[in-house]
């Protein structure tokens, strides 16, 4: 599948994509928040957030899956450090995304990627 491009889901959240000349981290991923969204989180207390810089991403493997985009999410931005946002191709327009939790992640409800939630899929933008 081609990772690269621009994919939007229900609430308006738009991950642009864009594959790089890096072996070990060879995705740059920038995400923008519907304005509603980001007013809505502007009171969480990690409020800006990670995603104001572009995250890293590599492809990685899963068994029941298969081939998927591990996207760093975490705020140390240190790969494996997590928390990651997976997208798992449903087809070649079509992300399903799931929050892995990283390693300091442990207590909260929303995995460290409160910006991430609710998850919808993810649908190529034309």
């Amino acid at each position: 599948m081609d990772f690269s491009g621009s994919f939007v889901d229900k609430s308006g959240r738009i991950l642009q994509i864009r594959r790089l000349d890096d072996p070990k981290m060879p995705f740059r991923i920038q995400i923008t928040l519907p304005a509603e969204l980001d007013h809505l989180l502007q009171t969480h207390r990690d409020y800006p957030f990670e995603i104001r810089d572009e995250l890293k991403g590599w492809i990685d493997q899963d068994e029941q899956d298969g081939e998927f985009l591990k996207v760093e999410a975490g705020i140390l931005g240190h790969a494996g450090a997590g928390p990651t946002l997976d997208l798992f191709p449903i087809s070649a327009d079509q992300f399903r995304p799931r929050v892995s939790m990283g390693l300091y992640d442990d207590w909260e409800d929303d995995l460290g990627l409160p910006w991430a939630f609710p998850l919808s899929v993810y649908h190529r933008q034309i």
